[in-house]
């Protein structure tokens, strides 16, 4: 955890005290947002019930590999 949070440190996107930043607040509405266009474009045409089966599948299929 603590590279991870020493990343978004160097990047200036938390404060000393683990907050976000101004920058790591539009960082994070960005990365947000493309998030949100990859899954709609990744389940187009996919109803809504055929992807919750996909995904408690999938889920099933990684809680047996740990």
């Amino acid at each position: 955890m603590a590279r991870h949070l020493g990343e978004l440190h160097h990047r200036g996107w938390l404060t000393p005290d683990h907050q976000l930043t101004a920058e790591g607040r539009q960082a994070h509405q960005t990365i947000e947002a493309d998030a949100r266009t990859f899954r709609a474009r990744a389940t187009n045409g996919i109803d809504e019930q055929d992807y919750l089966t996909t995904v408690r599948t999938l889920e099933r299929m990684a809680e047996n590999l740990t």
